[in-house]
């Protein structure tokens, strides 16, 4: 979306009126929308409304995504958000239902706005890169202890499809990419990660899928929120430590990195740090762990070289072509190799 001060207008007027219909016609937006960082796949604006119901929250965020055909993700994180928050973990209410509804022909979640600085923002104060591997060890064993059944069943009961939420979903999409590419090395990947795809557990974990410092909140020495639950994922827990793994290494896909080349050795150490606090607390099978770095890094390198040979597939969007900067490319190239033993296009 355009961030021209007209469009922003627009989108506020629209959003007010929503506000209006489903709280109270004195319900009015304070200001104008301000757009937050991040929000890889989606436009995410914070904003103020005065005169809402009695507990209503003042401070809001807006979660606008990209085509109208995400509706069913409003549902998906409104009820995982919930049973998040119901479990006791630090994440944002969703006051209001927004589905059914759309903003400038796109699908929305409204939701409380908590009191936050990304913890990414912080690890220039040593006392907060200190507890990193602590903070993130804890916060993530504590989502893999939320029982999964339960979150299926809701899940279903509000008409979402989690055969999608499984990482078999992904190799089909590798796959899809891989036959409409008809790209030799990429077709090889792709036998490699279906003859070595993992038995799936009974009773899977939930994986956050995007596990990272930017979606992390963290405000006066404590997490407040944890953000971004479109990429849940029912499987091994393997599968969320390795795509944090893999995204700790890198730095989130939307940014540049080549800053943090000089960090490198302190940011390896954090890592070994984090995974090491969470082998303390529960098992990880290293096998596994190979295998699904290489299963996302292979989900992004698919994309790229589709984007590069021209074949865009719709049902297989939502990873970007961020991937394709050319730091992050050579390595998301490089893990797949080391998993594999396979030489790719890396450049």
């Amino acid at each position: 979306m355009s961030s021209s001060k007209e469009e922003f207008s627009k989108l506020a007027q629209q959003l007010e009126k929503f506000l209006r219909s489903k709280l109270s016609n004195d319900v009015s937006i304070t200001g104008s929308l301000a757009r937050l960082h991040g929000g890889f796949d989606t436009d995410t604006y914070a904003f103020s409304i005065e005169n809402p119901p009695l507990n209503f929250p003042h401070e809001l965020v807006l979660r606008h995504y990209q085509t109208r055909g995400e509706s069913m993700r409003v549902v998906f994180e409104s009820t995982m958000q919930s049973v998040a928050r119901n479990a006791g973990h630090p994440v944002a209410h969703v006051p209001i239902d927004s589905s059914g509804h759309l903003l400038d022909n796109r699908p929305f979640l409204i939701m409380e706005r908590l009191p936050w600085s990304a913890l990414g923002d912080l690890l220039g104060d040593q006392s907060v890169l200190q507890q990193l591997p602590q903070i993130m060890a804890k916060l993530q064993l504590g989502l893999h202890k939320i029982n999964s059944s339960g979150l299926k069943s809701k899940l279903e009961e509000s008409g979402v499809n989690i055969e999608f939420m499984s990482p078999l979903i992904m190799l089909k999409r590798v796959t899809a990419l891989a036959n409409a590419c008809k790209e030799p090395k990429l077709l090889t990947v792709n036998s490699w990660l279906v003859d070595n795809w993992p038995n799936q557990p009974q009773t899977p974990t939930i994986c956050h899928g995007d596990f990272h410092t930017n979606n992390i909140l963290y405000l006066d020495g404590k997490v407040t929120g944890l953000i971004d639950w479109g990429n849940v994922m029912f499987t091994h827990p393997e599968f969320d430590v390795a795509v944090t793994r893999l995204i700790l290494s890198n730095g989130p896909p939307e940014s540049d990195n080549d800053a943090s080349a000089a960090l490198r050795p302190m940011i390896n150490r954090l890592i070994a740090e984090y995974i090491a606090i969470y082998r303390k607390q529960s098992s990880l099978d290293d096998t596994l762990l190979d295998y699904y770095a290489a299963l996302r890094s292979a989900h992004a390198y698919a994309k790229v070289i589709g984007d590069k040979r021209g074949v865009d597939l719709p049902y297989v969007a939502g990873d970007g072509y961020a991937w394709a900067l050319p730091q992050l490319f050579r390595t998301i190239t490089r893990v797949i190799e080391n998993t594999t033993g396979l030489t790719l296009e890396s450049g």
